[in-house]
C-alpha cells in the first residue's frame, strides 16, 4: 500500500471514530458514507466543503446542500445541513468544513447519490433547483453504497419500516403493514430543556432514570444518561410516542430552541433566527435516534400558541396577507434535514390555535387557514419521506377552526388533527372527522394530545386504588373506539417540572393496555359508530367490520343501550355471535353469562338482556341509564361472528407472503423458503415468551405443528416465525 492509499484509509477510519458509528465507512469521491447500511436505518454522508461558522447568519440561509439518492425507479432528494467539525455533539465545535446528509433507504440493493451544493442569497429557502451558484467543493460529487436487510426486532421501528400516511385514518408501517395506535406522553412540555444539552437551561435532569440507562445506549461524552434512561423506561411500559417541542414559547418558559443566541428570546430579531446550534442539534439527533430504537414516535411540535407567528413578527410581516417568513422556511428545512430520516416522526405545524389571539399583532397571533396550508405544503416539500403533517385544534374547543374539514378541498398537505383538549366530549370528534371526510382523497388522522383530565390521580398514592381514579382518563377508550388514532397525556398540567416518569406508572399501564387491545383489532377494515353524522353530537362509541359484523367492540359504562344492531339486513339467517368481555383495568378477557347470541337475539329491542353480563356484575346495575360520558370504563364487550376465524381475529404483522405463516384453529401452518433454521415461538402481548413451538430445520415447502393450546388461559397471544432475516407474526386468541 503506497503512502497516499495508507493516508486515505487512515482518514476514512478516523472519520468513523469521529462520527461515533459502530459500522464501517468508506470514501466515495469526496463523501464519507457511514452508519449501518441497512434498510430503514440511518445512512450518513459527510462532505468536505467550504469553511463556515454557526454564528454567521449567511451559513444556513445562503448555502444549500441537497443530495439525490437513486436505485432503480426509487429517487429521493434529501436536504443536508452544516455539521461544523463533524463531531459537534462531543466536541462542541461551532465552525468547520463538514456538510452532512442523513438518509433512510427503503429498498435493499445498491444506491447512488449525487450532491448539489449551491450558494447565494436565501438559496436555502428557494425551491428552484438552479437557484444560486454551484460550489465545486461538493456540487456534483457522486458515489454508491450497498444496503442490506435490517436485522432489528420490535419495538425498534427499523424492524417495521417507515411510518407512513397512506390516505387512511391510521398511519401504517411500510415494512409490516401494521396500523399505528399512538399511546404516549405529552410531558414534560419542555423535555429538550435538559441539563446535558449544550446551550440549554437545565429544567430537567431525569436523575431518577439514570439507573434505566444501559451500557448499550449511546451518550455524548458520557452525557445524556438520564434522558436516555427515561426513554428506556417509557418503552418498557409499552408506550410508543413522545411529544418533543423543538421551539418553545417566548418569555420565562423559553427554554427549548435550536438557535445559538438564547439571549434573543422572545425572538424579536430575525438575525437570531438564522443561526442554528450545531452541537445541540447533534445531541438532539442522538436522542431522536434512541427514540426510534426504543419504538417511540417523535411527535415534533414546531410551534405553540405563544410563538405561533414569531417568525413573521420578527420580519415585520404581520400586516401582510398570509405572511410566510423566510426564517420560518429555514427553520422547517433545518428540522427536516436533521430529523426527517427517522422512521416514525410527525410534524405538528402549530400545537394549538387560539381564537382569542387571531387578531393580535404579536408573536402569539394564530395563523390563518391559508397560512397553515402554506406551512404544511413547505414542510411536505422539504421532507422527502412525506411524514404526516398535523395541526392542533383550538385551545378552547376541540375543533380545528383554521384548517379545512376536508383537506382535499384545498389540496392541503395537512393530513390530520391533534385535538388539544381533555374535555370528555372531545371523544366525539374522531368519529365526526371520520365520516365528514370519508370520501376525501385525504382523510384525517385524528390524535388527541395534551390530555390531562384526571391524570394526577395516577400518582402512586392511596387514592389511585379507587375505581374513579383508575379510570380518570375519561376520553381514552371512547376516543379509540370512535375512530381516534391515539393519545398523548400530560402530567402535572404539562409536567414542566417532571423528572420522574415512574410517578405516573399506573397511567402508562392503562395506556399500554388500550394500545395493545386496539392494535390487535383488524383496523384496516374497521369503522366507528352508527353511520354518518353531520354535526358534533353524542355518540355511543364502538367499532365494527363490514356488513357482516365480523367483530364489534363497544364500551360498557352506564349506557342503557350500547350499540344499535337492529338492522338485521346486515346479517344472514342463522348467524351466531360469540360474546367475550375485556377488562381495561387489567387487560384480561373473561366469559360472561351468555356465550353466544343469534341474529334474532341481536334484533331484540331489549339489548341489555341479549348479551348477558360479565362475571361478578349484577344484571340490574350493568345497564343502568346514567351519565352519557364513560367516566368508569370497567368492561368492553366483544361480539364476534363465529363463522369467521375461530382462533385468529387479526394478523398483527402481515407478512409479505401471507402463506409463510397461517393459523387455523390451534394448528400452525408455515412454509420454509430455504433450509435456514426456523424458530416459532408463542409470546404474550407484552413480549414475554411463553414457549417455543418449533426450533430446527424444517422441510422445504409447507409444514404444520400444533400450538397445544389446551393449557393456555383465555386471552391474546402472538405466534412469531423467524427464518434468517425474515419474521412473520400472527395473532392467536384463546377462548375457552
Amino acid at each position: 500500500m503506497n503512502r497516499f492509499s495508507l493516508r486515505f484509509t487512515q482518514l476514512a477510519i478516523a472519520c468513523v471514530a469521529v462520527l461515533g458509528f459502530a459500522s464501517f465507512a468508506y470514501s466515495a469521491a469526496a463523501g464519507i458514507v457511514s452508519g449501518e447500511l441497512k434498510k430503514w436505518h440511518t445512512v450518513t454522508i459527510t462532505f468536505d466543503g467550504p469553511t463556515a461558522s454557526e454564528s454567521d447568519t449567511t451559513t444556513f440561509l445562503n448555502n444549500r446542500l441537497n443530495v439525490t439518492f437513486t436505485t432503480g425507479s426509487e429517487s429521493f432528494t434529501v436536504p443536508g445541513f452544516f455539521a461544523a467539525d463533524g463531531n459537534a455533539a462531543i466536541s462542541g465545535a461551532t465552525s468547520g468544513t463538514k456538510w452532512r446528509v442523513h438518509f433512510c433507504p427503503d429498498v435493499i440493493g445498491t444506491w447512488t447519490y449525487t450532491a448539489s451544493f449551491r450558494t447565494g442569497a436565501n438559496v436555502a429557502v428557494d425551491p428552484s433547483a438552479t437557484a444560486g451558484t454551484a460550489d465545486a467543493t461538493i456540487d456534483g460529487v457522486t458515489g454508491t453504497f450497498a444496503v442490506a436487510a435490517s436485522d432489528k426486532a420490535a419495538p425498534d421501528f427499523r424492524a417495521r419500516g417507515m411510518l407512513r400516511y397512506v390516505n387512511k385514518h391510521y398511519l401504517q408501517f411500510a415494512e409490516t403493514g401494521e396500523c399505528f395506535i399512538k399511546a404516549g406522553s405529552n410531558s414534560p412540555d419542555n423535555i429538550l430543556a435538559y441539563t446535558d444539552f449544550d446551550n440549554s437551561p437545565a429544567a430537567h435532569t431525569f436523575a431518577p432514570h439514570v439507573a434505566d440507562w444501559t451500557a448499550q445506549d449511546s451518550t455524548w461524552g458520557g452525557k445524556g444518561k438520564g434522558l436516555l434512561g427515561a426513554i428506556n423506561y417509557l418503552s418498557s411500559k409499552g408506550l410508543n410516542s413522545q411529544c418533543v417541542r423543538v421551539f418553545n414559547r417566548p418569555g420565562p418558559t423559553q427554554d427549548v430552541y435550536p438557535y445559538v443566541d438564547s439571549g434573543s428570546a422572545p425572538w424579536t430579531s430575525a438575525t437570531a433566527l438564522k443561526t442554528f446550534d450545531c452541537s445541540k442539534l447533534d445531541q438532539w439527533e442522538m436522542v431522536f435516534e434512541h427514540l426510534t430504537k426504543r419504538g417511540l414516535l417523535i411527535n415534533v411540535a414546531l410551534s405553540q400558541p405563544g410563538n405561533a407567528s414569531c417568525f413573521e413578527f420578527a420580519e415585520n410581516l404581520l400586516t401582510t396577507a398570509n405572511p410566510f417568513a423566510d426564517t420560518r422556511k429555514l427553520f422547517y428545512r433545518e428540522m427536516a434535514a436533521r430529523f426527517a430520516h427517522h422512521c416514525a416522526i410527525t410534524w405538528n405545524i402549530v400545537e394549538a390555535t387560539d381564537a382569542n389571539s387571531m387578531f393580535t399583532a404579536d408573536q402569539t397571533q394564530t395563523p390563518s387557514g391559508q397560512q397553515l396550508v402554506n406551512f404544511a405544503a413547505f414542510v411536505h416539500a422539504v421532507d422527502p419521506y412525506g411524514h404526516l403533517v398535523v395541526c392542533g385544534t383550538d385551545l378552547n374547543e376541540p375543533e380545528p377552526l383554521y384548517i379545512p374539514t376536508v383537506a382535499a378541498d384545498t389540496n392541503a398537505y395537512v393530513g390530520g388533527v391533534s385535538i388539544v383538549n381533555d374535555m370528555h366530549e372531545a371523544y366525539e370528534y374522531p368519529g365526526f372527522y371520520w365520516f365528514m371526510n370519508q370520501t376525501a382523497k385525504k382523510p384525517y388522522i385524528c390524535f388527541q394530545d395534551q390530555v390531562y383530565g384526571g391524570v394526577p390521580y395516577f400518582a402512586e398514592t392511596a387514592v389511585a386504588d379507587s375505581v374513579a381514579a383508575q379510570f380518570g382518563i375519561d376520553p381514552l377508550w371512547p376516543h379509540l373506539l370512535d375512530g381516534g388514532s391515539g393519545m398523548e397525556f400530560n402530567t402535572e398540567n404539562q409536567g414542566r417540572q417532571l423528572n420522574d416518569f415512574r410517578q405516573f406508572d399506573r397511567l402508562w399501564n392503562q395506556m399500554a393496555i388500550a394500545q395493545r387491545f386496539m392494535s390487535g383489532l383488524p383496523l384496516k377494515s374497521m369503522y366507528p359508530g352508527s353511520g354518518q353524522v353531520t354535526s358534533h353530537q353524542v355518540r355511543y362509541p364502538y367499532m365494527q367490520i363490514g356488513n357482516d359484523s365480523l367483530l364489534i367492540v363497544k364500551i360498557n359504562s352506564n349506557f342503557a343501550k350500547y350499540f344499535d344492531m337492529s338492522d338485521t339486513t346486515k346479517f344472514k339467517a342463522g348467524d351466531k355471535f360469540a360474546i367475550l368481555w375485556f377488562i381495561p383495568k387489567t387487560g384480561a378477557y373473561a366469559k360472561g353469562t351468555v356465550d353466544t347470541i343469534t341474529v334474532s337475539d341481536i334484533a331484540q329491542e331489549a339489548q341489555a338482556t341479549s348479551y348477558g353480563v360479565p362475571p361478578g356484575v349484577a344484571a340490574d346495575t350493568l345497564w343502568t341509564q346514567g351519565n352519557i360520558y364513560p367516566y368508569t370504563v370497567q368492561w368492553i364487550c366483544i361480539v364476534r361472528n363465529i363463522k369467521y376465524s375461530v382462533g385468529v381475529t387479526n394478523t398483527v404483522i402481515p407478512s409479505r407472503k401471507a402463506s409463510m405463516l397461517r393459523l387455523v384453529g390451534s394448528r400452525v401452518y408455515f412454509t420454509a423458503a430455504t433450509r435456514d433454521r426456523v424458530t416459532i415461538t408463542l409470546t404474550s402481548p407484552n413480549g414475554s415468551r411463553i414457549k417455543t413451538i418449533f426450533d430446527g430445520l424444517a422441510g422445504l415447502g409447507p409444514n404444520v405443528v400444533s400450538l397445544e393450546s389446551a393449557q393456555l388461559a383465555t386471552g391474546i397471544y402472538f405466534v412469531t416465525m423467524r427464518q434468517g432475516a425474515m419474521q412473520y407474526v400472527e395473532r392467536f386468541v384463546k377462548i375457552k
